[in-house]
C-alpha cells in the first residue's frame, strides 16, 4: 500500500506515479469517494498527463462497483470539472496540477462544485482506502460520456462586460487550460485571443506550467509587447489558477487582480463580502472597503476560501496563488 499520508494533502491527492499512487489505489479510492459521500451519481475528467487515462478508467471502475453512475468527459480543465459536475453527488478532476512528471493525483468534489479538503472529508476518504473491506453494490453503475466545454464558455460568457475590442494573450503553458481558450477564441465576441502554448503535452515543452515562478511568465511578457495586446493571461497545468501581465508586460501579481477586481463585483452586488487569503497585501482589503465591500479574510489553500464563500454568501475570492 502507498504512502496514504504523504499523497492526501490539505485539499488534494497528489504523488509520483506508479510508485506512490497508481491504477489499483486510485479504483480504491474511488470506491471510498463513493462510500464517504454517498454517492449515486459522479463526473470524471482528467488532463493530459500519460497517466491519467489509465488512472480515470481504473477511478470510473472503482465508483460504478460502488454503484455509481459515472459521466466521463475526457480530457478537461479542472475548472471545465468542477462546471459540469455540479449537479452529481462528486466531481473529480485526475490532475496533479502543475506538479511535472510522474506526479499525478485527484482533486474531489461534492454536489454543487463544494470541494473536499481535510477538513471535510479528504482524510476520511483516505481512511477508508486504508482500512478496505469494500463490498461491491447489488448493481454496477452505467456509463456515459459528455462533451461539456462548450456549455461552460457559454456560462463564462455571461460573465463578461466589456466595452470594446481588446486583445488578450493566452499562454496556457501546454496545460489543460488551452482547449477552453481555443473554443473561446472560436466564439463571436470583442475578445480577440492569441494564443500561446495551448495544446495540451505534458511534457511542458515551453516552461513549467506554474505561473507564480515570474521566470514563466517571460515569453507571455515578450508576446503582450510584440504583439500590442491589453492584457496577457498565464495559466497553470490544469487551468484553475491564473496570473496577469498588464498592456507593458508588466507582472500584476493575484492579489492586487482581486483588488482590482473587487470593484467591479462591487458595482454589480453592493456591500457583498469579498474573499482574499492572509497572505495578500493589505491594499486588497483597502480597496474592498473604499469600494463599499467587506473584505473577508480566509486560510490559504482554494478548498478553503471557496468553503467561506459559501458561508459568507459571497460573490467574488481571490488568492494569491492565483485562484
Amino acid at each position: 500500500m502507498s504512502d496514504l499520508q504523504g499523497i492526501f494533502k490539505a485539499y488534494d491527492i497528489r504523488g509520483a506515479y506508479p510508485d506512490a499512487i497508481d491504477e489499483e489505489l486510485t479504483r480504491q479510492i474511488g470506491r471510498a469517494i463513493a462510500v464517504h459521500l454517498a454517492a449515486r451519481t459522479a463526473l470524471v475528467g482528467h488532463d493530459m498527463r500519460r497517466s491519467s487515462p489509465s488512472l480515470a478508467a481504473a477511478l470510473i471502475d472503482g465508483l460504478r462497483t460502488e454503484g455509481v453512475d459515472v459521466t466521463f468527459i475526457g480530457q478537461a480543465s479542472s475548472p471545465l470539472v468542477y462546471s459540469a459536475g455540479r449537479d452529481y453527488d462528486a466531481a473529480v478532476a485526475v490532475t496533479a496540477s502543475h506538479n511535472p512528471l510522474p506526479d499525478n493525483g485527484m482533486k474531489i468534489c461534492a454536489r454543487d462544485a463544494a470541494p473536499i479538503g481535510s477538513d471535510n472529508g479528504l482524510w476520511t476518504i483516505r481512511d477508508l482506502v486504508a482500512a478496505g473491506g469494500f463490498s461491491p453494490a447489488p448493481r454496477r453503475g452505467e456509463l456515459r460520456t459528455l462533451e461539456p466545454r462548450s456549455a461552460f464558455v457559454d456560462q463564462s460568457l455571461a460573465f463578461l462586460r466589456i466595452e470594446r475590442p481588446f486583445r488578450v494573450v493566452v499562454d496556457g503553458a501546454n496545460g489543460m487550460g488551452g482547449p477552453d481558450y481555443r473554443e473561446l477564441a472560436r466564439r463571436q465576441t470583442p475578445l480577440e485571443i492569441l494564443p500561446l502554448y495551448l495544446d495540451p503535452d505534458d511534457n511542458f515543452p515551453h516552461h513549467e506550467p506554474n505561473p507564480l515562478v515570474f521566470e514563466n511568465l517571460r515569453d507571455l511578457q515578450a508576446e503582450v509587447r510584440r504583439t500590442g495586446a491589453d492584457l496577457g493571461v498565464a495559466l497553470d497545468g490544469d487551468g484553475d489558477r491564473c496570473l496577469m501581465v498588464d498592456e507593458r508586460g508588466d507582472i500584476v501579481p493575484a492579489d492586487l487582480t482581486t483588488a482590482l477586481i473587487a470593484p467591479e463585483v462591487l458595482e454589480e452586488h453592493p456591500g457583498t463580502p469579498i474573499l482574499f487569503d492572509v497572505r495578500s497585501s493589505r491594499v486588497v482589503a483597502e480597496e474592498i472597503l473604499a469600494a463599499g465591500g467587506r473584505p473577508v479574510e480566509c486560510r490559504v489553500g482554494h478548498a478553503f476560501i471557496k468553503k467561506v464563500l459559501r458561508e459568507e454568501q459571497a460573490h467574488f475570492g481571490g488568492e494569491l496563488s492565483g485562484h
